[in-house]
């Protein structure tokens, strides 16, 4: 009774995303999403932040959060976003795709919001001093 599922996409902005088949090697585990008007051969979902997420729940932080979203931090960590649910979080596990250039950003913001980061195999790990109480 603790967890809740949503069928959404985070993203930066609530919409409607396609999914995107095509990216990677196509397998289901590689599924990323795209802006757009409705496209051939995509399934449309619902996005959703992470601010709404905790909002909506009446939630005040975020022990853990997993973030694995093909591609998709490259839009949620650009400047001008509402990063405040970072400020929130306790720690962070982030699969960064490399193939987006945005690591040395991502990383910065993390440190920004007093995360010290460290690297487990494809993960950046991210523990927030600010937030250990």
């Amino acid at each position: 009774n603790r967890v809740s599922f949503f069928e959404k996409a985070v993203w930066y902005k609530k919409g409607v995303l396609n999914l995107d088949f095509g990216f990677r090697d196509g397998k289901e585990w590689s599924r990323a999403v795209t802006e757009g008007g409705s496209q051939v051969n995509t399934v449309q979902v619902e996005s959703v932040t992470i601010p709404d997420i905790l909002k909506e729940n009446d939630l005040d932080r975020v022990d853990v959060l997993k973030m694995d979203i093909e591609g998709a931090e490259k839009q949620l960590f650009q400047e001008g976003n509402d990063l405040s649910y970072l400020e929130k979080t306790r720690l962070i596990a982030i699969e960064i795709h490399d193939e987006f250039l945005i690591r040395d950003h991502i990383n910065s913001i993390l440190r920004k919001y007093n995360f010290v980061l460290f690297q487990s195999g494809e993960l950046t790990i991210g523990v927030n001093l600010g937030n250990l109480n």
